[in-house]
């Protein structure tokens, strides 16, 4: 019996720095690598969350990955919110877009939405210049030591029009190192600064 306790506390100890832990993907701050505008455009801004454990009903749309134990057992990492991955993602591209002059309105569809369907849902939120849409097919970090990040996402752009006039993408999987908990939601900062600075999206969002 002592055995068995001494054995339940040191899988305690090796999985509590992995239990119960958040990201705040809500307030990353992103620097959107586009000029500033020099009047204020209407901008409609969504981020569709596709990931297909999510759309399957497997994982919760607030999961955002792993955080792994002492023996590598896994626990689900949430959004710091309790809301869905991608609105936290929502919240820090319109802040980042709002400060580079945009009046930006934000369009939210549920993960077994069709990519037809959010497009439609985004494009007649209301009236305006620029569509936004963030394509989220994976987004997903598993740290133990080390932390990988496995990542699928695409930015489309589209006219006043709803007609698709730009888009750029980022598949793989990055090797973050120990960069620990703190370090995961900037990396999603990084790549979306990487997608905006497209010159073909760049472009499109110059009105």
């Amino acid at each position: 019996m002592k055995k068995i306790l001494v054995i339940f506390a040191v899988a305690v100890l090796l999985g509590g720095c992995a239990f119960g832990k958040r990201y705040d993907y809500g307030r990353v701050s992103i620097n959107a690598p586009i000029g500033q505008t020099s009047v204020a455009v209407a901008l409609n801004v969504m981020v569709h969350d596709r990931r297909p454990y999510v759309v399957s009903g497997g994982k919760a749309d607030s999961f955002v990955g792993l955080s792994r134990g002492g023996f590598g057992n896994p626990f689900d990492v949430r959004t710091a919110s309790g809301n869905p991955l991608s609105v936290e993602m929502a919240d820090s591209l319109a802040n980042a877009l709002t400060a580079r002059g945009f009046t930006v309105l934000k369009a939210h569809a549920q993960p077994r939405d069709t990519q037809t369907e959010a497009t439609r849902l985004l494009t007649t939120r209301a009236p305006a210049q620029r569509f936004l849409l963030l394509t989220l097919n994976e987004w997903k970090s598993d740290l133990m030591r080390n932390v990988d990040l496995h990542y699928d996402m695409k930015i489309t752009v589209f006219d006043e029009k709803g007609v698709p006039i730009a888009s750029a993408a980022q598949k793989g999987v990055d090797a973050l190192g120990r960069v620990g908990h703190a370090g995961i939601p900037p990396a999603f900062a990084r790549k979306v600064e990487a997608l905006l600075e497209e010159s073909q999206v760049a472009a499109a969002l110059k009105v």
